[in-house]
């Protein structure tokens, strides 16, 4: 999961990025801060407006190099296509999703990993673009979930943990800290706490979420509930 560190960091650059009448200057132990748009802390990249294009194209070619170092295996004929897959799983789509948990995706965020993943698995199933093979019959020929249904996934399972905190645990006041003075006109910025609000299919409040998250079970049961709702519509 998530380390609460990067929760925290995430915590302090919003808080120091409101622009209000009265913006101040942040210092600890007599040091002042120095504002930045983003910043890399423990592999993942923190953006002050949410953005999240600079950590998606980071992870998608970190995960190249990783892919291209296992060629030799994905070439192999030795080695039966369901070892290859497992292989790929656990040393390059883990790689791909480190701390997908929580990314704030949009259409374009997840048209971006469909199409990457595709890539990969089509190479280790050896489907080439001549075939006219689609996205949704190569995830059922590997067996694989498709990547953004693990995305939500994951961003459910760790809703989930957030909500079962203390309410005093940073993590749980990021997700119910409302930001204080005003903001630019326009349509407001995309959060991770909204990605979550916009998904319909739940049905459910926040109190509704945040009592049903207390039972580790019934919330497992509730998340592969949604999983099975978004494999049906995809």
């Amino acid at each position: 999961m998530f380390p609460n560190g990067n929760c925290e960091c995430l915590l302090l650059v919003t808080l120091f990025h409101q622009k209000t009448k009265s913006s101040q200057k942040i210092s600890i132990n007599n040091t002042e801060l120095e504002e930045v748009k983003d910043f890399k802390y423990l592999g993942s990249y923190i953006s002050a407006d949410s953005n999240i294009e600079k950590e998606i194209s980071t992870r998608i070619r970190l995960t190249a190099q990783a892919f291209k170092r296992l060629q030799n295996i994905w070439k192999s004929t030795a080695l039966h296509t369901k070892t290859k897959l497992k292989i790929y799983t656990s040393n390059v789509r883990s790689v791909l999703l480190h701390a997908s948990e929580t990314w704030r995706t949009n259409t374009k965020v997840e048209s971006r990993l469909r199409g990457f993943e595709s890539h990969c698995l089509r190479c280790i199933l050896k489907i080439r673009w001549q075939q006219h093979v689609t996205n949704v019959e190569v995830n059922r020929r590997s067996g694989i979930t498709n990547i953004v249904q693990e995305v939500k996934s994951r961003r459910w399972r760790w809703l989930g943990h957030v909500l079962r905190m203390n309410k005093q645990r940073h993590p749980h006041k990021v997700l119910r800290w409302t930001p204080q003075g005003q903001r630019k006109r326009g349509r407001p910025l995309g959060t991770w706490r909204r990605t979550i609000e916009e998904m319909k299919a739940a049905g459910k409040t926040w109190n509704e979420l945040n009592w049903l998250a207390q039972d580790r079970d019934g919330w497992r049961r509730f998340v592969g509930a949604l999983c099975s709702t978004w494999s049906e519509e995809n």
